[in-house]
This record gives structure tokens, sequence and C-alpha cells, in this order.
């Protein structure tokens, strides 16, 4: 059993990222670059686990913010739907799809995963404080509802999510500040194991390029 100073602990830890963040000064980032950045953080959570796809349909979309916030954000969600796959797969690998794309006042910003979902009742509560679909795992709650205020405090920006038991989720980020960057692309890291990354496809169809990919033809 976990001790209560071992549980305090681990929260502490958890959210440690996020309470420097006003500390953090606000940059102006590129968002594939941002999300190129959290697979790359998170990849032990999801290495053995799933093949996450990038799928950048507007990689020019810009943000001004803290950067870190935005990475530990984005890892937090990953890990999550890494968890869910863990949970329902017993053999094979599972899929997460991070799409951007830009909307009418800004980014959209989609993670979907095929693992094991969440109920209607529990899906009514995953932005509150300790609350978790997955205490006997080892995960105690504190991810989405700090990504919520993260998201919403230092972006003027919305995340949803969305839920099928037993099909998967999608939690969705809407990010008003977003606009387009007219300077050349970030440098992207080097892609390992179990990445599909393509972030720098200008008006090509996400659809079109999952296909080439030889991933999911949803877009």
């Amino acid at each position: 059993a976990v001790s209560g100073v071992e549980r305090i602990s681990r929260i502490v830890r958890a959210v440690r990222p996020f309470a420097t963040e006003a500390e953090e000064a606000p940059e102006t980032f590129r968002l594939a670059a941002g999300l190129r950045d959290a697979i790359l953080l998170c990849r032990s959570t999801y290495r053995d686990i799933a093949v996450v796809e990038l799928v950048a349909t507007d990689p020019d979309m810009e943000l001004c913010g803290p950067r870190q916030s935005f990475i530990y954000v984005i890892a937090e969600i990953v890990g999550n739907a890494a968890e869910a796959i863990r949970q329902c797969r017993k053999d094979g690998m599972g899929a997460i799809r991070i799409e951007l794309a830009g909307g009418a006042t800004g980014a959209v910003i989609r993670i979907s995963d095929d693992g094991i979902g969440i109920g209607a009742e529990d899906l009514a509560q995953v932005f509150d404080p300790f609350f978790s679909t997955r205490a006997g795992f080892g995960v105690y709650g504190q991810g989405l509802a700090v990504c919520k205020t993260s998201i919403e405090s230092r972006f003027g920006g919305r995340i949803a999510v969305d839920s099928v038991p037993g099909e998967g989720t999608c939690v969705t980020i809407t990010l008003p500040a977003a606009r387009r960057a007219g300077r050349a692309a970030d440098a992207a890291p080097a892609a390992g194991p179990g990445d599909r990354t393509v972030a720098d496809q200008r008006a090509v169809p996400a659809r079109r390029v999952a296909a080439a990919l030889g991933g999911p033809g949803d877009a």
C-alpha cells in the first residue's frame, strides 16, 4: 500500500512543473514544434504501448505563452492516453493520434487514443481535482485538473474530453490566441521508434497524410 506521505510526494512531483508557471516568461513558439517536444518528453510512457502519430495540417500556427507549460500539458494528456491503452490492450500496439489544425479563430489540437475509454458518469468529473478513473494504477487525479487550469489561465484556451467506453477518448484543446507564423519552421527533433511525425504539410488534408503513413484514415 502507498503511504500518505508517499502519495503526497508523488502529487507534488506531478504538479511541480506547473507550479513554476508564474516564473516562466512567455515566448512565441510554433505549436507543431511544441507538440514534437512533448512527444519526446513522454516517450517512455508510451514507447512499448502505442504508436504516436502527429499530423499538423496547419504547421505555421504560433502561440505566445509559457512554452514549457504547454509541453507539460500535452505530455500529461499523451501519458493518460498511453495508460488507457495499457489497461485494455493485451498484445500489439495501440494508437495515439495528435492533430493540429487551424480554426476560424485560432488553433485546434485533438489528442485521441483507442484505449479503454471513459464512462459518462466519470467523464463529468475528469477535471475535478483528485478525481481519477485509474486510482489503482498510481494515478492521483491531478493531471487533467491542472491541465485545464493551465490552458484556460495561461493561454486563454479551452479543453474538452469526449469518450466512448471500449473505443477510446479524444481530448480537444482550442487556443484562440494562436496565429500563423511568417518565419522559418522550428527545427524538428528526430523521431524515435514508434513515432510518426508529419508536421510541416501545408494545406494537406489529414486523411491523405494518414493514408500515406499507413495510419488511420479518419480525419
